[in-house]
């Protein structure tokens, strides 16, 4: 058995710990909570879920039933440090999200152990400033949940994170949900659409570290209709945006959105096209709603490499300018974009007449997300296709296509509402597949 204090003394092996205590310290809560957890809020230590029935969730009381839940979200899977406050009546009271773009720029990618500092550094400031600009003054009273992205994702990114929302949960004797991280992406046009999506629906996810087609039917229910064979779509974007040496947007979004913008300045005036890959029709049939980008990939290496062997002066002078423009190097970006968006497309052409004429299922919308949901040439072909099967795409605003803790949140009220809380000994889970979830699922309450 471990007391809430323990658990925040146990913290103090993970990286930085000063920082992560200085989220703790800093709550507004008042004083009979903290003799409360002096005298020691324990938990179990199994692996169960906590419920109301076992005793575990007893000490946290009930959730509000005369007001909206506010439920408090953090994010640190990759390399976006990010902190919400969002209510069960879809309103997101603060967003903040800091980027560590340059930091990775100059090393040319993420740093899992780099990354995760920079996490316990920014994680602190992200959450005073989220509470404040929500207008919490009491966290005590006024926060009913924190949820928390546990998977997948980096293990020391996870594990940032997850300790400091932990230490929330305990301190703030709420209880705690920790969220999958891609169905949190899958679940957010149900915070911020105006007519949210009904189940069942298609999900397109397309990030850096993972791109499926999804049948999502319900809460943890996503079947994986298909999957990139090799490189996710965003680290292919990512990898052909540093072979082409574009400086990453300060913004964030990283050198694939980076991409999309030379992009749009192509004029066209080189000639060049990749070939959309799996379209020869020698693809098996067990990958027929599969995806590569492994190939496409290599071919625009292999140009730039050709390119700079053939005319190393005109590929100098093309490398002169550090600001999106016309040449060379956009004219390459718009067809590696324009390749990979129809290989998107023409899959999920294929799942949504396989969905509806072979499984029977006739989805109600599909719905894309995902950092690389964010490109707007990718929205745009994506709703052609499913306007032929009379649907409408669902796609969150850009800024919550990428990384965010709104979605941490949302997801959280969503697993709330069916009963769903984690222990305060929850571990994260770096490798965490979709079709896996179930086998992780806490128990209900």
């Amino acid at each position: 058995m471990f007391t809430a204090r323990s658990l925040i003394a146990a913290s103090r092996g993970s990286l930085a710990p000063r920082h992560l205590a200085a989220a703790v310290t800093t709550l507004q809560c008042p004083n009979p909570a903290l003799r409360k957890l002096d005298q020691g809020v324990r938990y179990s230590t199994s692996n169960t879920a906590a419920s109301a029935t076992d005793g575990s969730f007893a000490a946290f009381g009930h959730l509000p039933r005369d007001r909206p839940w506010t439920v408090l979200g953090i994010e640190t899977s990759c390399d976006d440090t990010s902190v919400a406050v969002v209510t069960s009546d879809r309103r997101v009271r603060a967003l903040v999200t800091r980027h560590q773009t340059k930091q990775h720029e100059a090393t040319g990618g993420i740093v899992p152990t780099a990354a995760a500092i920079a996490h316990s550094m920014a994680l602190p400031g992200a959450i005073r400033e989220a509470l404040e600009t929500a207008g919490i003054r009491n966290t005590c009273d006024e926060i009913d949940a924190v949820a928390v992205t546990r998977g997948p994702g980096l293990a020391p990114c996870l594990g940032v994170g997850l300790t400091a929302g932990k230490n929330l949960a305990a301190v703030l004797n709420k209880p705690l949900v920790g969220v999958h991280h891609m169905e949190a992406h899958a679940l957010t046009p149900r915070l911020t659409q105006e007519a949210p999506p009904e189940f069942p629906f298609l999900s397109l996810l397309a990030s850096g570290g993972h791109t499926l087609l999804l049948l999502s039917e319900g809460l943890s229910r996503h079947t994986i209709l298909g999957t990139t064979l090799d490189d996710a779509v965003g680290e292919a974007f990512d990898k052909v945006a540093r072979t082409l040496v574009l400086p990453w947007l300060p913004t964030g979004g990283g050198a694939g959105a980076a991409l999309e913008q030379w992009a749009a300045h192509a004029t066209g005036e080189y000639a060049v096209t990749f070939p959309v890959p799996m379209r020869d029709g020698r693809d098996k049939p067990a990958s027929r709603l599969n995806m590569s980008f492994s190939g496409l990939k290599t071919s625009v290496f292999r140009h730039v490499q050709g390119l700079q062997e053939r005319d190393p002066a005109a590929w100098a002078a093309a490398m002169a300018t550090s600001e999106p423009s016309s040449g060379i190097r956009a004219d390459i970006a718009r067809a590696f974009q324009d390749a990979a968006v129809t290989h998107l497309a023409d899959r999920l052409d294929r799942v949504l007449a396989d969905t509806i004429s072979v499984r029977k299922i006739h989805p109600t919308c599909v719905v894309a997300a995902g950092g690389v949901a964010a490109n707007q040439v990718l929205r745009a072909r994506l709703g052609d296709v499913a306007e032929k099967y009379g649907l409408r795409v669902e796609v969150p605003p850009p800024r919550l296509c990428t990384d965010n803790a709104a979605m941490i949140a949302w997801t959280g009220i969503e697993r709330l509402r069916a009963g769903l809380v984690d222990p305060w000994e929850l571990d994260y889970v770096p490798r965490w597949p979709l079709n896996e979830f179930k086998e992780r699922e806490t128990a209900r309450f």
